[in-house]
This record gives structure tokens, C-alpha cells and sequence, in this order.
């Protein structure tokens, strides 16, 4: 039986591909590939759904097979060696252009203007606000 997920439209860029550090040593010292809508690398009978760039490192969202269960895992910033994101060619004009005027965001959820009296704003991230 397959189950069909209603999932929030996703913005752009989108998070496609992250390659980690192994999270645990029985992993192996190879770095490890999470790519959107394949297996998910550890436990085989999860599919990635998608992937969020927040404060602490990447979320990855993925789903049984049945689809009766989810998984997020988050993976630490220091444990990332590259992540790919994807957009339109519109969209990726309007990220070069503001990485070379110096106003790029980063996409990292980061909240520079918190000088740690404040509550930190929810985190945001490639996709859109991120969701739990």
C-alpha cells in the first residue's frame, strides 16, 4: 500500500545533495551522501523527502517506505563537507548578484542581529522557515 504526503510547496534554492563525515564510527571513516528522493544511506527502508540548511548543521526529512513513519536526522555543521542546492536560473542570478553586492543572506539561519538577550528568531533556512 502506498501513502501519498501532502508536503508545503518548497521554495528555492533547494537543498539536493549533502556529503558528511560518517556521524558514528561503526559508519566507516567514507563520507556519507544524502541525496533527496533516494534511500536514505543508513537505514534502507527510508526515503529522503527533503533537506534544510539551519543553524546547527543540515535536517534531513525522510519517510518509511509505508509511509506510516518519518525521521528527521540533523547533521552538525562540523560533520558537513559540501551541500548542493538547486533553483532556476532566475533565482540563481538573483543569488549571484547578491553575493556580489555582499548582501547574501547565507541561508544558514543565522541571526546576526541577536546579541543573545533575546529569544532567537525561528530558524531559516534554503527551503523556507524550517518545520517540525
Amino acid at each position: 500500500m502506498t501513502t501519498t504526503l501532502n508536503m508545503p510547496t518548497l521554495g528555492f534554492p533547494r537543498v539536493t545533495r549533502v556529503v558528511s563525515e560518517p556521524p558514528l564510527p561503526e559508519n566507516g571513516p567514507d563520507p556519507i551522501t544524502w541525496v533527496v528522493n533516494s534511500t536514505h544511506p543508513m537505514v534502507k527502508e527510508l526515503k529522503i523527502l527533503c533537506m534544510y540548511i539551519v543553524n546547527l548543521g543540515v535536517e534531513i526529512y525522510s519517510v518509511s517506505i509505508d509511509g506510516k513513519h518519518g525521521v528527521r536526522n540533523l547533521i552538525p555543521m562540523q560533520r558537513i563537507r559540501c551541500v548542493e542546492e538547486a533553483m532556476p536560473v532566475e533565482v540563481l542570478v538573483e543569488e549571484i548578484e547578491d553575493a556580489e553586492s555582499g548582501d547574501d543572506d547565507g541561508d544558514d539561519g543565522g541571526d546576526e542581529e541577536n546579541d543573545g538577550g533575546e529569544e532567537p528568531a525561528e530558524p531559516q533556512n534554503a527551503n523556507g522557515p524550517a518545520t517540525t
